[in-house]
């Protein structure tokens, strides 16, 4: 198993420092408006889409070329079915009021993203090592989205 860490630039940013160990692997940059983001990793540009303003679509995309894609399961259920080079997860919260979110491969549990305390968006990532960097960073990217869905409900 893989074991990624991340925490946001600031108290106020969403854009989160990612290591793998002590090794700063990248920053996951989300934009202040609009569900994106990007990061570089090995001199490759990487970047995060949401199809359509309505959609549950997100892909990500490097050199033009689309590399993962997820879409939401339901309006109602914070989980992403998640596809890549012919591989298919399901991502979602392990329960309706909790942060920590697993991944579930033929519905066996392969890993789970955990905030590292109830009031941190510090978190801790456990993936297969038969995922690649980049789809491992948008599945983190996929839950950053929904912890920052979820912040804005409750503060409105």
């Amino acid at each position: 198993m893989s074991v990624l860490r991340a925490k946001p630039r600031n108290l106020l940013s969403w854009c989160f420092d990612v290591y793998d160990g002590r090794e700063h692997l990248t920053t996951i940059d989300t934009a202040w408006f609009g569900e994106r983001g990007d990061f570089l990793m090995d001199g490759r540009a990487y970047q995060v889409r949401k199809l359509g303003v309505f959609s549950g679509h997100f892909v990500l995309r490097a050199d033009g070329q689309t590399i993962a894609e997820a879409q939401k399961d339901s309006a109602f259920r914070r989980s992403f079915t998640v596809s890549w080079g012919g591989e298919t997860m399901t991502l979602s919260a392990a329960h309706a009021l909790t942060r920590r979110f697993v991944l579930e491969r033929d519905a066996v549990n392969a890993g789970e993203v955990v905030p590292d305390s109830i009031i941190s968006r510090k978190l801790t990532a456990t993936f297969p090592d038969d995922l690649t960097r980049p789809v491992r960073l948008f599945l983190l990217f996929l839950v950053i989205v929904l912890w920052r869905r979820q912040q804005a409900n409750s503060s409105s």
